[in-house]
């Protein structure tokens, strides 16, 4: 009990993992992957290109506008107006007020005032006034007062109103060029996501457009236009399903049109052949009734032809019903698997028996079968009973019939062949051919028949399954 509850847990686990496969595969090839990739491509493509975009800005920007001559302009420009507000206001060194306001109105200016070593005054707030600037080498050690000072480039002498000192200035007003940059590639960035993955909607709205256009031809009755597939996601899988309904419409209605010409040419053929022996038996029988024979010989032979043609009635009759019979038959087989050389003994060759005792010669190239045959037992015994039936009527006894049969290819193929009488007892209806014809594609199979040369041969093949 308990290893076969590991077993059906293993099974159920293996089937959840086909199962989970199968989604994955699925989902792998549908219509959604196929945008998140697109997406992801876009994106792909837009990072490259915003870095690239923003590396060669900062670049440029640093070379144009960050270089030191032009760096040192701007220096000297704001160093000038911080001296030109110095002296219009009579600012000294003390006066931390006055340049606070200064600094105030300067968007993207830094500067620190100081005196020999004692900061003044710092815009940014790291010194406060009084202190003594201390700053750390390359080497970590730590330099202070003038030392550290020294270090302030650039740095440029102010006349204030308590003397002279010195500032340290930088002008950073070109930083707006940096988040223009910035701005200006991602906004490039976001574009091509935009383009990129609209681009790729377009082409599905496309062939969705497409697919529409088709639509069309085929509702206006345009069944020879093909539909165009492409891909394998929803939208190639639909593609694929109407191109599939639009050759099996085609499909059906040749099927309808051959059925129709069948069916006209053996009303045609049928209307014939009944009225032959209609228009003999009615002529016999009108003899009989006027007695208009010549004496009872006459009217014997009257009453005999009569019952012939009666018989060659129910003969056509019951060919015509066989004939209807199989073709409104469709799905309804009722499959058995057989013995193929059991089958074959067991219907033609007790057959074939007959006709040797009855005068035919059969010659015989028939190795063993070894393979069986899936099969609807009534209708192919029907099928070989409707050639030996042919061969009774239509043979001529004088030369060898001929039956041959092989087994290849999953195939069993029988050919059967004689040389027509000259003078057959009745006129062939083909009936019984297409009755044949019809059961064995019912099978899946093919039957052929033809005449040439005095000579009447016809071919059976089936599906079978060999036996090892």
């Amino acid at each position: 009990m308990t290893r076969k509850t590991r077993r059906s847990s293993a099974t159920c686990g293996e089937r959840d993992t086909g199962l989970s496969k199968l989604k994955r595969v699925r989902f792998l090839r549908s219509l959604s992957a196929e945008l998140l990739a697109a997406l992801a491509a876009a994106l792909a493509v837009a990072v490259v290109v915003y870095r690239c975009t923003l590396s060669v800005a900062y670049a440029e920007i640093d070379r144009v506008i960050y270089d030191a001559g032009a760096q040192g302009v701007r220096n000297t420009q704001a160093k000038n107006e911080l001296q030109q507000y110095v002296t219009e206001n009579g600012v000294s060194g003390s006066d931390a007020d006055a340049f606070e306001q200064w600094s105030g109105r300067q968007k993207a200016r830094m500067f620190t005032v100081f005196r020999e070593d004692t900061v003044l005054y710092d815009s940014s707030g790291l010194y406060q006034p009084g202190e003594i600037p201390e700053v750390y080498d390359e080497y970590g050690n730590r330099v202070e007062g003038s030392a550290a000072t020294e270090t302030w480039q650039p740095s440029y002498v102010l006349q204030l109103a308590d003397g002279a000192a010195m500032v340290w200035m930088y002008d950073f007003g070109a930083q707006e060029y940096y988040t223009a940059a910035y701005r200006g590639a991602l906004a490039l960035a976001g574009g091509i996501v935009l383009v990129l993955f609209l681009l790729a909607i377009r082409s599905k709205t496309r062939y969705i457009y497409q697919l529409k256009e088709e639509l069309a031809l085929l509702e206006g009755g345009d069944l020879e236009h093909p539909i165009t597939i492409k891909g394998r996601d929803e939208l190639g899988e639909l593609a694929a399903s109407i191109d599939a309904m639009r050759k099996s419409i085609i499909q059906r209605q040749a099927g309808e049109e051959a059925a129709r010409q069948a069916n006209q040419e053996l009303i045609t053929a049928m209307s014939h052949d009944l009225r032959t022996p209609l228009t003999s038996l009615i002529g016999y029988l009108d003899i009989l009734t006027t007695r208009r024979y010549q004496n009872q010989e006459q009217a014997r032979a009257c009453l005999e032809n009569s019952r012939k043609k009666a018989y060659e009635l129910k003969d056509l009759s019951d060919k015509l019903f066989e004939f209807f019979l199989v073709y409104g038959r469709e799905d309804a087989l009722k499959l058995e698997t057989v013995d193929c050389a059991a089958f074959l003994m067991q219907t033609l060759e007790e057959g074939l028996f007959l006709l040797e005792d009855q005068g035919f010669s059969v010659e015989r190239d028939t190795p063993d079968p070894k393979c069986l045959l899936r099969v609807d037992v009534g209708l192919l015994r029907r099928a070989l009973d409707n050639m030996v039936s042919n061969l009774r009527k239509y043979a001529d006894p004088s030369a060898p019939l001929k039956l041959r049969w092989r087994q290849r290819d999953g195939r069993f193929e029988l050919e059967l062949s004689n040389r027509v009488h000259p003078a057959p007892k009745v006129q062939s209806t083909g009936l019984g051919l297409k009755t044949c014809e019809r059961i064995l594609a019912l099978h899946g199979g093919s039957f052929e028949a033809r005449e040439e040369n005095g000579w009447f041969m016809v071919r059976t093949c089936l599906p079978c399954q060999e036996l090892k």
